[in-house]
């Protein structure tokens, strides 16, 4: 049973990090075509 809280953490860090490179990319396509 220790091992699944570094594993739900592991996962949740991953989608946290996968949102935010999400984010940064839209943000950064919608700049290219606002400009």
């Amino acid at each position: 049973m220790f091992g699944l809280p570094d594993l739900t953490v592991i996962i949740v860090g991953g989608v946290v990090l996968v949102i935010i490179a999400a984010l940064l990319y839209w943000g950064l396509t919608f700049k290219e075509n606002a400009s």
